[in-house]
């Protein structure tokens, strides 16, 4: 993602793997849920964070990513609310 590194971790020790992840990626995405500190300069999504947001739209800007949260706009489709 435009010079962005990312990694996925899933599996048995997924969230032990998080803070070494975490030193080399920007983003990372824990198929758990984290609990305590995230290391600075660590954008983490885990299951907390979707189980609040649903999925999100990421996409790198100047300061950091921005993650929308893909069903925040009312789309003809979507239903009503």
């Amino acid at each position: 993602m435009a010079g962005i590194e990312g990694v996925a971790l899933k599996g048995k020790g997924a969230a032990d793997r998080m803070p070494e992840a975490c030193a080399t990626a920007q983003l990372v995405i824990l198929a758990a849920r984290h609990e305590g500190p995230v290391p600075p300069g660590c954008q983490l999504i885990d299951q907390s964070v979707l189980a609040r947001t649903g999925a999100l739209a990421i996409w790198p800007e100047a300061e950091g990513l921005r993650m929308v949260p893909a069903r925040a706009d009312r789309r003809l489709w979507s239903g009503r609310p």
